[in-house]
């Protein structure tokens, strides 16, 4: 009588041998899906006698596809069990089985001693492109996962990463205007140091003031002060124009055909048809005799002749961002209406007051309340020779010309 154990031997090889066919049919190139082990799990838990087995030859002892013996047979006796071709048939007929060989397996393999080899008339077919396996190096290699295979970035993904750029430009915007606005700042303190330092470079090379109207030159009859600084020093022309003040693109697209403004250069066109543009007003107490308008017996004796005349020197500016070529301010002179044009200089103080540096920045139409403490601030070079930036409300207490009396509060407050 055959115990319960040894009735379990014959269908265990069986679904041994099973595994190693499929392990043949994988080396030799066939695609996993072509041949699943359903039927180990169908197999599992049923076992047949020895008597419902196909007559064949036996396995037992004999070398499988994979070429590693067969396991051997159970103790008290060997089984009937004749070839692996049970398996294929029993693994064929179980449901819920997946695609199978095009070719039945009794055709597609021939039982040799035991071994299976595939026939020469019959042709592996090539496995079929998908997309989980279009880009693998080894297409035979099934990937391991079935989910999704190529990576990128979800919407939300996608949303995260747009918000967290949005929130660090919006930190990062406001600082880096502010660094461009102080670089101007410091690049327009240089320029007007320079055209200071020049200007009394002038007086004593030549033993006189700066003229009102300079030597003819090849672009302009009547020089103007920058014009005679530049044709003297070989680095005024370069100094001329404040970063923060650039001029206009072209000549038809100025705010004003003359006037400068906060963010733009004055404009002067010569008897001779070329122009000159700058962004520094000159401070015309300090012309020599040829001026035509302050050179009255009453306005003579508010000009500064040369360095000795400045009882403050540090507190005296010759040179400072304006919106015009040259001013003469007064004690008594209010602060424009305009802070972005300075009132197109039409006034001495006016050409000043304007908001270049250090401040918000002031609108074009906006009109300016007098009583209200002026905003921002201007670069200005002193007799000294150094220059500093100085608060649009701290104007009126500076030395513009000689017996300057700062007055007790600012005109218009």
């Amino acid at each position: 009588m055959t115990s319960k154990t040894t009735r379990r031997w014959p269908m265990g090889l069986v679904c041994w041998a099973l595994g190693r066919v499929q392990t043949s049919f994988r080396f030799l190139g066939v695609p996993d899906s072509n041949f699943p082990l359903r039927g180990l799990r169908a197999l599992r838990g049923k076992h047949l006698p020895h008597s419902q087995l196909p007559a064949s030859q036996e396995c037992i002892g004999q070398t499988d596809v994979s070429g590693l013996p067969s396991a051997p047979p159970p103790k008290g006796g060997t089984p009937n069990l004749r070839t692996c071709e049970l398996g294929l048939a029993a693994h064929s007929e179980l449901p819920g089985s997946r695609d199978r060989l095009d070719i039945p397996p009794k055709k597609y393999l021939e039982k040799q001693d035991c071994s299976f080899t595939i026939p020469s008339s019959h042709t592996i077919p090539a496995p079929r492109m998908t997309r989980d396996n279009r880009s693998s190096p080894n297409p035979m290699k099934k990937p391991h996962s079935v989910g999704r295979t190529q990576s990128g970035f979800t919407l939300i993904e996608l949303l995260v990463v747009i918000a967290i750029i949005a929130i660090l430009a919006g930190m990062l915007l406001p600082a880096l205007a502010k660094a461009k606005s102080k670089a101007n700042q410091v690049k327009c303190l240089v320029n007007t140091k320079t055209l200071g330092l020049s200007t009394f470079m002038y007086l004593q090379d030549f033993g006189k003031p700066v003229p009102y109207n300079g030597q003819a030159t090849a672009t302009m009859d009547n020089a103007l002060w920058v014009t005679v600084l530049a044709t003297n020093y070989g680095g005024i022309n370069n100094a001329r124009i404040c970063p923060s003040a650039p001029p206009a693109p072209s000549k038809n697209k100025r705010r004003h055909p003359n006037s400068g403004s906060v963010n733009q250069t004055w404009l002067w066109t010569g008897s001779k048809g070329f122009d000159y543009e700058g962004s520094y007003v000159f401070n015309g107490w300090f012309y020599g005799d040829d001026d035509p308008y302050f050179s009255t017996p009453s306005q003579k004796v508010k000009k500064y002749r040369n360095e000795v005349d400045c009882p403050i020197p540090s507190n005296t500016p010759v040179i400072a961002d304006g919106n015009w070529i040259d001013t003469w301010p007064q004690p008594t002179d209010p602060p424009a209406q305009n802070l972005y044009t300075g009132d197109d200089f039409a006034g001495a103080m006016v050409r000043l007051t304007l908001p270049r540096h250090g401040g918000p920045t002031w609108g074009k139409n906006s009109r300016f309340n007098a009583k209200n403490d002026l905003p921002g601030a201007i670069n200005i070079a002193f007799v000294d020779g150094h220059s500093e930036l100085v608060k649009l409300e701290r104007l009126w207490q500076l030395d513009w010309h000689k017996g300057w009396v700062p007055p007790a509060k600012r005109p218009g407050k």
